[in-house]
C-alpha cells in the first residue's frame, strides 16, 4: 500500500510539472514574446519602435521608411546551433502568421534598424517582407503559440513583430 501512495504522489508531481511547464514559459500579457532555451525562459527585449521617413540627398536614392530602436545589440542572446523557440501570447483564432513577422535587423551607428518600405518612380515596395524570415506556429496552452523559426538563424539581430506601423517590437540577438 505505501508503495503505491509514493507511485501515486510521484506520477501527480510529474503529470503537475509536464502540464504546468506551457504555463510557465507563457509571457504575462497579450503580445508579448519569450525566448526558451535549454528549459531556461527570457523575456525577450521590447521597445517601442520609431519609424522614421528618410528622403535621398540631393535627389539620389530612394526615400524609405525604417524602425529604429535604442542599443547596438539586444541584451537577449541565444547561441548558434543550440536549439531555441519563441512563446507567444495571442488570440488563437486568427492564424499567427498573417499577424506576426521575424526580421533581421541592421545596426546603425548606436542602435538597430530596419527597413520597412522603399518608396520609388513606381510607387512604393514592403521591404520588410521581403528579409522576413519564415516561422512556423504551433498551439501552446490555451493562450499562445510556440514559435520556431523554419531555419537555423545566422548571427546577428532581429525583431518580432506584428504587421503594420505602430506599437512596440520583440529584439534578441544570435551570437
Amino acid at each position: 500500500m505505501r508503495g503505491n501512495i509514493g507511485f501515486f504522489a510521484a506520477f501527480a508531481m510529474t503529470a503537475t510539472v509536464a502540464f504546468a511547464q506551457p504555463v510557465a514559459e507563457m509571457p504575462e500579457y497579450e503580445r508579448e514574446v519569450n525566448g526558451v532555451s535549454n528549459g531556461v525562459v527570457t523575456p525577450l527585449e521590447r521597445q517601442n519602435s520609431g519609424y522614421q521617413f528618410k528622403a535621398p540627398i540631393m535627389g539620389f536614392g530612394s526615400p524609405k521608411a525604417v524602425v529604429k530602436v535604442k542599443g547596438k545589440q539586444s541584451p537577449v542572446r541565444f547561441k548558434t546551433g543550440q536549439p531555441f523557440y519563441f512563446v507567444l501570447r495571442a488570440d488563437q483564432s486568427t492564424n499567427p502568421a498573417d499577424l506576426w513577422q521575424l526580421n533581421p535587423m541592421e545596426q546603425k551607428g548606436n542602435g538597430r534598424q530596419m527597413t520597412m518600405m522603399s518608396i520609388g518612380l513606381g510607387g512604393s515596395r514592403d521591404t520588410r517582407s521581403e528579409t522576413a524570415i519564415q516561422l512556423r506556429f504551433q498551439k501552446h496552452g490555451k493562450t499562445g503559440f510556440k514559435v520556431t523559426p523554419a531555419i537555423p538563424l545566422p548571427p546577428g539581430e532581429y525583431a518580432i513583430s506584428m504587421l503594420g506601423f505602430g506599437g512596440s517590437v520583440s529584439l534578441f540577438g544570435v551570437d
